[in-house]
């Protein structure tokens, strides 16, 4: 027995003795090795990457068959003679920094086993025309930090052989992560699937040739600065069910020149909208609770302000004058209108006493619509105002959700 112990002992000192671990280029690509846990990781070498590189899902180093499962920190920095990278399924992570300022890189295949991108991952990249990967979901559900996403600099992004357009978000994906599509130039129009639940912060920032934004999500949350700078936005439709909208949200979205916020935004933060100079009509829903500082600040052409809600929207604390929701949007030459029950409360409230004009809403201005013929859009489900599912229009008050995805309120004689 004590010579089998014995053999044992030996043999795992002869393994511990074989096992490596550091840098070693194989196949011009340098790798940091360690055979003990058959793993490999792309690093940098003095010489740096030129052309066109194909990274393997697998090196083999002194026997052992190493796995490649992360692109380092830094691995192709400054590589400025590198074209173009692929990188296999086996990787689940890129690094910080990893392509920062590859001047000529060109094209890019992301795989959908990635689940993270470090920061600057892909900074200054501003030769990328081309960025591939094989999963809508993955890329939607993937950690990217600052500066990392390639699609801030790219023409194309290819999904499973399929240029991004016009982007539908399907029910299978719940939610938009942040930075997912920072900057992506190619992006025409997007519309938002009924079970995504959160848009993450940045997550269209940038996007500079978007058109037309469409969310029709229950309860949905769209996260700070997600639609930032998308200066060619001109239809934005927010669904009923959309409960807050973020800090510097829609901020600088220059194209928007009517506004229409449902009954379900309980908040909407800081900046939301700030800078939107051409927005001439808003239109704020019942449920609104609070208001955050600058929201509508610097809409130079506003003229008209509808608020349904009966209480005056808070800020929630005491504010200098240069914090007001309405700062620099001469609200003194424009009209608030808000219920007739309410005029005197909103007169009276520091923040929307700024307006030149507080009148009463009148019959013809309320958030109820009268139904009109659309042949663009069908109905798909009637309710009563308590929810109960109805077989046909009923006379009064219905709610209507339609084939686009919006849902609203009307009134039927």
């Amino acid at each position: 027995m004590k010579k089998i112990l014995l053999f044992v002992a030996m043999a795992l000192q002869i393994v511990m003795a074989n096992a490596f671990e550091g840098n070693v280029e194989i196949d011009g690509i340098n790798y940091y090795i360690l055979t003990k846990a058959a793993y490999a990781e792309v690093v940098s070498k003095n010489s740096g990457y030129v052309g066109d590189v194909v990274i393997p899902e697998t090196v083999e180093y002194d026997g052992v068959v190493c796995t490649v499962k992360k692109i380092g920190n830094r691995a192709f920095n400054c590589d400025t003679k590198l074209i173009s990278v692929s990188i296999p399924n086996t990787v689940s992570e890129i690094g910080y920094e990893v392509f920062n300022t590859c001047s000529q890189l060109n094209t890019v295949y992301i795989p959908c086993s990635v689940k993270k991108m470090g920061s600057r991952a892909f900074y200054a990249c501003k030769a990328l025309d081309k960025v591939m990967t094989d999963d809508l979901k993955s890329w939607c559900e993937m950690e990217i930090e600052d500066d990392a996403n390639p699609l801030q600099y790219a023409d194309h992004f290819i999904v499973a052989d399929e240029e991004v357009i016009d982007l539908v978000i399907p029910e299978t994906i719940t939610s938009i992560a942040d930075r997912a599509f920072h900057g992506y130039k190619g992006l025409k129009s997007i519309t938002i699937g009924n079970f995504v639940s959160y848009i993450g912060d940045y997550a269209f920032y940038g996007c500079t040739e978007l058109k037309t934004a469409k969310t029709s999500g229950a309860n949905l949350e769209i996260g700070n600065a997600a639609f930032y700078e998308c200066t060619a936005l001109t239809e934005l439709t927010i669904s009923d069910g959309v409960s807050k909208i973020g800090t510097n949200c829609f901020s600088g979205c220059v194209g928007i020149t009517d506004l229409s916020i449902p009954n379900s935004v309980v908040v909407i933060d800081a900046k939301a909208f700030y800078g939107c100079n051409n927005l001439k009509t808003i239109k704020i829903g019942s449920g609104l609770e609070y208001i955050g500082i600058n929201a509508f600040s610097k809409c130079t052409e506003l003229t008209d302000l509808y608020c349904f809600a009966e209480n005056p929207p808070t800020m929630g604390r005491i504010y200098p004058d240069n914090l007001n929701p309405f700062k620099y949007s001469y609200a003194e030459y424009a009209t608030l209108h808000v219920p007739e029950t309410s005029v005197s409360a909103y007169q009276n409230n520091k923040i929307w006493n700024i307006f030149g004009k507080i009148v009463a809403l009148t019959s013809d201005e309320t958030d109820i619509e009268y139904v009109k013929n659309n042949s663009n859009v069908s109905e798909c489900v009637r309710y009563t105002l308590g929810g109960q599912v109805l077989k046909s229009a009923q006379k009064g008050i219905n709610i209507i959700r339609m084939s686009d995805g919006t849902t609203k309120k009307v009134l039927n004689k």
